[in-house]
C-alpha cells in the first residue's frame, strides 16, 4: 500500500513541477519558488504544506532508502494534486490557448490547417466554434482524409472535422500547448480546464 501511495504522490508532484515550469503566469520554474509565492500571498498554511511535501519528495528521490523510509499520505497526494490543478488553471483560458498554438475554426481552410499542423509539429490542434468557444480538437489525419477525398485546399474544414477527433484526457494533467508538448482543451465560455490534446 505504501509503495502505491508513494508512486501516486511522486506522480502528483511531477504534475505540479510540470505545471509550474510551463506556467506563463507565475514566472517561476521551481516548487520552492512557488512556495515563496504562496507565502508572499499570505497563504502560509499552503506554503508550509508544500514545503513538507517538497522535503519528503526530495528525500524519496535522492536517497536509496527514501521510498521505504518515508511514506506519503493520501492527503499529501491530494494537496499536491490540487496545487497542480490550481497552477494549471492559471493557464486555461481560451486566450492563452490561442496564443500558444493556432486554434482552428469552421472557416479555417484545409491549406491553413495543414500549414498550422506542419509549423507546430503536432498531431492535434484545438478547435473553436464560430463564436470562438473551444469545443474540441482536430487531428492531422482528418485533414489528410479530406485531402484524399479530393477536396480543394481552399475548402474550409467546417464542422465535419470535429466529431470523433476529440481526445480529451484526464483533466488533472497539466500541460502547455507549445511545440513538443500537449495542447490544452478548455471550455471557452467559462475558461475551465477540460483536458489535454495528446500530441504524440
Amino acid at each position: 500500500m505504501a509503495a502505491r501511495d508513494n508512486k501516486e504522490f511522486l506522480d502528483a508532484y511531477r504534475r505540479l513541477e510540470d505545471a509550474i515550469s510551463h506556467s506563463t503566469k507565475l514566472k517561476v520554474t521551481t516548487v520552492l519558488s512557488y512556495e515563496n509565492i504562496l507565502s508572499d500571498q499570505g497563504d502560509t498554511e499552503a506554503s508550509e504544506k508544500l514545503k513538507v511535501c517538497r522535503i519528503v519528495r526530495n528525500y524519496m528521490t535522492h536517497h536509496a532508502d527514501g521510498a521505504t523510509f518515508l511514506s506519503a499520505t493520501p492527503k499529501m497526494t491530494a494537496f499536491i494534486g490540487k496545487q497542480a490543478e490550481k497552477v494549471a488553471a492559471l493557464e486555461t483560458t481560451a486566450g492563452n490557448v490561442a496564443k500558444k498554438v493556432p486554434v482552428l475554426t469552421p472557416s479555417t481552410s484545409m491549406k491553413d490547417a495543414a500549414e498550422a499542423f506542419s509549423a507546430q509539429g503536432v498531431q492535434w490542434l484545438p478547435y473553436a466554434d464560430k463564436d470562438g468557444n473551444i469545443t474540441g480538437a482536430v487531428s492531422i489525419s482528418t485533414i489528410a482524409c479530406m485531402c484524399a477525398k479530393g477536396m480543394r485546399s481552399s475548402t474550409s474544414i467546417g464542422k465535419s472535422a470535429v466529431p470523433v477527433d476529440v481526445q480529451v484526457v484526464d483533466a488533472r494533467v497539466p500541460a502547455t500547448s507549445v511545440i513538443g508538448h500537449d495542447a490544452i482543451v478548455v471550455n471557452g465560455k467559462t475558461g475551465t480546464f477540460k483536458g489535454v490534446i495528446r500530441t504524440s
